[in-house]
């Protein structure tokens, strides 16, 4: 599926939950998209702050490609442990992202984990490319005031991004 020129505001905006009878690679494409001001409440297999990608360990992964797009005041308002992502939360997928904007999302909450970014999932390789985009004053409680990687097999690509002002509110974790 591909979408291009969107704009969604004041609800999750994506939620893409692969079911345990898929048992193919699903393919999302979005371009020059922007997502403002959508909250995710956390619920089982409810949607994040703007995207929510759960794929399964079985080869059926969720393949996200986002070129040129905004996320802005995107929050997570859940205090359910181990919620994260005040922009995206992605399990078992992969994702490809370019020219993007990331500024000002938040997550809240207990064990609150990647203002902008929570990818996880066990036994699985996920494969996160990041190019030429903008992480700006994102926030989480925990940890990775802009991404948090927690999947034992990720292979994570970053080039010619920048991060400013990007924080947690732990004493005990990294900003970015």
């Amino acid at each position: 599926m591909s979408i291009t020129s969107c704009e969604t505001s004041g609800g999750a905006a994506i939620n893409m939950y692969l079911y345990n009878s898929v048992s193919a690679a699903y393919n999302l494409t979005l371009t020059n998209c922007t997502f403002k001001d959508n909250v995710g409440t956390g619920a089982t297999n409810s949607g994040r702050g703007a995207i929510h990608l759960f794929g399964k360990n079985n080869g059926a992964y969720v393949n996200l490609t986002m070129t040129g797009c905004t996320f802005d005041n995107n929050d997570m308002t859940s205090t359910t442990v181990a919620n994260g992502g005040g922009a995206i939360t992605s399990y078992y997928s992969k994702m490809n992202i370019d020219k993007c904007i990331f500024k000002n999302n938040d997550i809240a909450g207990s064990a609150a984990d990647g203002g902008v970014i929570k990818a996880t999932g066990n036994n699985t390789t996920q494969t996160i490319t990041i190019t030429n985009s903008l992480f700006y004053n994102n926030t989480c409680k925990d940890e990775g005031g802009a991404i948090y990687l927690n999947a034992t097999q990720c292979i994570f690509t970053m080039y010619n991004c920048t991060f400013v002002d990007n924080a947690t509110s732990s004493s005990t974790s990294s900003d970015a």
